[in-house]
């Protein structure tokens, strides 16, 4: 069976009700899991394949994708600005067919982010928004399963597995002189791992390619499938990070310094949530924690190789350059 007349037949055994399918394309993305652009009679919509779902969360993937799906429809209903994900016709959130699972959501007309500071303000009112109602939001069962669920390697459980990933990182092409970096910055990481907290409904995947912006400029929040609960500052350092890696300013110092005090401002000011003084430490954690999962990932499974160009090309210079902002 063709990939379009699969999505195509599980559109006509479980989404009827959201007309007859036009047209069916697959999304270009660089994502293992494919998602599909689908014009119906009634409006166009995006439906997401997971062919994987187990191999995440020790074994609990599927569980965690019904509770997520629930949460999302659940939010949006809500009005948070995140994406709208619909029923099937039996009212349930997802489908199961042939070891996939699938979801659908209603395809948002936006652009992307621009790369100024008037986008990043739009992006901390988003994510404000999300991290002070989210929580509040969803039904006490789904907020209960939810807190079952912890990111997977955290930087606690891997980072006394270093010296079994040495040699693959050698092989990637990193000198002694790096490895001994990324040994310093974990350990430098690993108090920010241990701290405790008090759990907030996080978004921990909020990246400008997952914000569409809309006319107004307010933003749609996609791709929702790492919320859980969790330590707000976490969340807070990915995403200025990311946001300001992206933005328009030619040097890295004067765009994080640009993205966090915008980002911070804006939590201050309208949300009452207080700057975070030691946030490029944190970045630092964000980017090390990364590295480690990624490593422990391919040792465990086999599987997520085509993350490992991203250590070198992204994780190590992005600690390389909060190293210098932070006295290590």
């Amino acid at each position: 069976m063709r990939v379009g007349d699969r999505v195509g037949s599980v559109f006509e055994r479980h989404y009827s009700h959201v007309g007859s399918v036009r047209c069916i394309e697959k999304i270009e993305s660089v994502s293992t899991n494919p998602n599909y652009f689908v014009s119906t009679d009634s409006g166009d919509f995006v439906l997401k394949q997971n062919t994987s779902a187990d191999s995440l969360y020790q074994g609990r993937g599927f569980e965690r994708l019904q509770v997520v799906s629930r949460a999302v429809y659940q939010l949006s209903k809500k009005g948070l600005p995140v994406e709208e994900i619909l029923l099937t016709d039996d009212g349930e959130h997802l489908v199961v067919d042939e070891g996939s699972v699938f979801r659908l959501y209603r395809f948002i007309r936006g652009r992307e982010f621009n790369g100024t500071l008037s986008d990043i303000k739009h992006a901390a009112m988003a994510a404000g928004r999300f991290h002070t109602f989210a929580g509040e939001s969803i039904e006490a069962d789904i907020s209960s399963r939810l807190r079952t669920f912890h990111f997977p390697y955290p930087l606690t459980e891997t980072f006394g597995r270093f010296e079994s990933f040495k040699g693959l990182l050698s092989r990637m092409g990193l000198t002694a002189k790096d490895l001994a970096f990324i040994e310093d910055m974990a350990t430098f990481s690993l108090p920010f791992a241990k701290e405790s907290f008090c759990p907030t409904l996080i978004n921990l995947d909020f990246h400008p390619g997952n914000a569409l912006y809309l006319e107004n400029d307010e933003i749609m929040i996609i791709d929702l499938e790492s919320i859980m609960f969790g330590p707000l500052f976490k969340c807070l350092a990915f995403s200025i990070l990311r946001f300001a890696l992206w933005s328009a300013d030619p040097d890295p110092r004067v765009r994080l310094a640009d993205t966090v005090r915008s980002w911070t401002e804006v939590y201050e000011h309208e949300f009452s949530i207080a700057p975070d003084k030691q946030i490029y430490g944190r970045m630092i954690y964000i980017e090390i924690e990364k590295i480690f999962r990624i490593m422990a990932r391919i040792q465990d499974t086999g599987q997520y190789v085509n993350f490992l160009p991203n250590i070198s090309n992204r994780h190590v210079p992005n600690v390389q350059l909060l190293a210098k902002l932070v006295s290590v």
